[in-house]
């Protein structure tokens, strides 16, 4: 056999040809998981208007839990390794409101154009974990009790969903080896927190975290924090803010949304008014309003003397967004095609982002959710991320409970970054203690993942890898190309050496 000359060149380009083709290229995932009859009758074979291919399997239909309640799930194996990869539920708050918005606005896999095509979202979260959203309480959504008693209370719907996941447990065996978080944001805080407590009693599910999004963690310190909040940002004159400081403070203890002082209540009126129903989008106070048929008149809080303010805020303030158009989302869910693709029952009424009803009659029991924070910290990781521009929930007020934890911070209060096309920006800013960290995300309202997906993105990633969020984190793609084009760059200079 004739002797061949190494030839150093061709192997070089040959390994960056191979690293940058593998990372360059989505990878095709074959999920070679051994699903249950149940969960494969549930399988969703094809998606109306669906542009692009997919690479991993679904599944939609219902979850039976407590006294008639059908809680309707859309679940979503990973990108990667669903066999490996962590499973996460995400639930969205209201209360009253589907976490399909979620999914289909925020983080899913899929998101809908106006003229309700479906297109394959970037930074869906089922590249870091397989998905799964329920729609709860009984009500929200797809979601339904087939005696339609609805049991609408924090105790009931921790136990509703406690149940459900059990029962999917029951249906995925597969997943119940795999490490579990509990997702989501607003209101979700107080779902989250609950059935948190629920499966501390069920160690036969893997619960390791629970990340909250602007959440309502207590309503005083929310309400309270947001005279400063709102008045910093400019919302309202320094003559209403000194009035306020006057009539509803004691030294430096100041009481604007607990107060029975009728002068201050009036006071307070005025400034919640101009914020929640004055024209301002409050879910981002930078952003324009989408009013549709909204009148902001005819929901202004109104002083009574037979009901506290606070009482009168928790119930009214978390109302379906005013300034939000989820017409698009509304329209495409509503398609007949759409409810035969997910199996949707036909005794589950037409798709909204909020239900009024469930709304009215929710009743609030838990007005403090950071109280059970000391319990869970004990046991699970937690992250509580702020967007820095929303109104309902702002960061201040989480800052707030912070401090009233009385958790010792183990690092500074500092920036994280990302890079865009614009080279590496700051993202917001972060604070971690034992167990917990605390992000803020610049320039983000109210629904963090829509307005900022990237952001989002690498700071899940980041804290399900449990890594340190100090700066931009590179996917094993961008890493991998970047080593590819070194590769390129090197056997270039050798040739030109040469």
């Amino acid at each position: 056999m004739a002797d061949h000359p190494f030839n150093f060149k061709l192997v070089w380009l040959s390994i960056a040809f191979s690293l940058l083709i593998t990372h360059s290229i989505p990878a095709v995932q074959c999920s070679n998981i051994v699903y249950t009859k149940e969960a494969l009758a549930d399988e969703v074979l094809s998606v109306p208007n669906l542009h692009g291919n997919i690479t991993f399997r679904h599944f939609s239909g219902y979850l039976n839990s407590v006294d008639g309640d059908m809680l309707h799930y859309w679940f979503f194996e990973s990108t990667k390794n669903p066999t490996s990869d962590p499973l996460a539920l995400w639930l969205n708050g209201g209360p009253g409101c589907s976490s399909l918005h979620g999914l289909i606005a925020e983080h899913g896999p899929f998101h809908v154009s106006d003229n309700l095509q479906v297109h394959l979202r970037e930074y869906t979260w089922n590249r870091l974990a397989n998905m799964l959203y329920i729609e709860s309480p009984a009500g929200v959504g797809f979601s339904y009790n087939k005696y339609t008693r609805y049991r609408l209370n924090d105790s009931a719907t921790a136990e509703t969903n406690l149940v459900a996941l059990q029962e999917f447990f029951r249906r995925f065996p597969t997943f119940k080896k795999n490490d579990f978080y509990i997702t989501g944001e607003s209101f979700a805080s107080v779902y989250l927190s609950t059935l948190a407590v629920q499966l501390m009693k069920d160690p036969s599910i893997k619960l390791k975290g629970i990340a909250i999004g602007n959440g309502i963690l207590d309503y005083a310190m929310n309400f309270n924090s947001l005279v400063y909040f709102a008045y910093y940002h400019g919302y309202f004159s320094t003559q209403l803010y000194q009035n306020l400081i006057k009539a509803c403070c004691v030294g430096d203890i100041c009481k604007f949304y607990e107060s029975t002082n009728t002068t201050c209540k009036t006071l307070y009126q005025k400034l919640f008014n101009l914020v929640f129903f004055g024209g301002l989008n409050r879910y981002d106070l930078y952003q324009d309003c989408v009013y549709k048929s909204y009148k902001y008149s005819q929901n202004s809080i109104n002083v009574s003397t037979s009901q506290t303010l606070l009482m009168e805020l928790a119930y009214k303030s978390f109302a379906t967004p005013p300034c939000y158009d989820d017409t698009k989302d509304e329209k495409y869910l509503r398609l007949p095609q759409v409810r035969r693709a997910l199996n949707i029952h036909s005794q589950s009424l037409n798709w909204s982002l909020c239900r009024t009803f469930v709304q009215r009659t929710y009743k609030v029991q838990t007005f403090s959710s950071y109280k059970l924070f000391p319990l869970l910290l004990e046991k699970y990781r937690m992250l509580i991320f702020f967007g820095d521009s929303d109104g309902t929930c702002n960061y201040l007020g989480g800052e707030w409970v912070m401090k009233e934890l009385g958790l010792q911070p183990i690092s500074a209060y500092t920036p994280w970054h990302v890079t865009n096309k614009n080279g590496q920006q700051i993202a917001g800013y972060k604070i971690t203690y034992p167990n917990l960290h605390f992000v803020t995300i610049k320039g983000a309202g109210h629904l963090v993942p829509e307005d900022k997906p990237q952001e989002a993105f690498i700071m899940l990633q980041t804290w399900l890898e449990a890594k340190p969020a100090t700066s931009m984190v590179v996917s094993s793609s961008t890493a991998g190309f970047i080593v590819a084009v070194v590769f390129i760059a090197i056997t270039l200079l050798i040739e030109i050496i040469s």
